[in-house]
């Protein structure tokens, strides 16, 4: 995993040379989000699961690839540059990483520009519940990659 933070649990382990307090390793989520309440609720719903670190715009978020590699990049879409564009200068920081991108729409080409630029990368359209927005986070933090079926997808609608 990449940037994680230890939480205390608050439990202690003692016995015969045990007396020791356990931490839990939580995976890192970084969030670009744009709108002040939808980042900040996004931050709290995140932040029992993950050590989130939350932007406003897409300069922010390179700035904080250039010092850390999180598990997982949520950005929206929607108030920040052009999709290709966006994609492509996160890239440039990092080879290898999970994204999901938020919008209000997605048209069939911003997902085909996705996928080549990011195989790992997941879609929500806004409006999304929790519960949805929390499972695709999951999904993509484990690791549960299609990018092999995906890829195939883009030769096939590119052909």
């Amino acid at each position: 995993m990449g940037l994680q933070k230890a939480r205390w649990t608050g439990e202690t382990m003692s016995g015969p040379g045990m007396n020791q307090t356990y931490f839990e390793q939580r995976p890192a989520v970084f969030l670009c989000q744009a709108y002040d309440s939808l980042r900040e609720a996004l931050e709290v719903v995140l932040g029992d699961r993950y050590h989130v670190t939350a932007v406003n715009h897409i300069e922010a978020l390179l700035s904080l690839l250039k010092d850390s590699t999180p598990d997982l990049l949520v950005i929206d879409v929607d108030g920040q540059p052009p999709l290709p564009e966006c994609l492509s200068r996160v890239r440039q920081s990092h080879n290898s990483f999970q994204v999901l991108l938020m919008a209000g729409q997605f048209s069939l080409e911003q997902q085909l520009a996705a996928l080549q630029l990011v195989p790992n990368v997941g879609f929500i359209q806004k409006p999304f519940s929790l519960e949805s927005f929390l499972e695709k986070v999951e999904t993509l933090i484990r690791g549960y990659s299609t990018s092999g079926i995906r890829q195939r997808i883009v030769r096939i609608a590119l052909s």
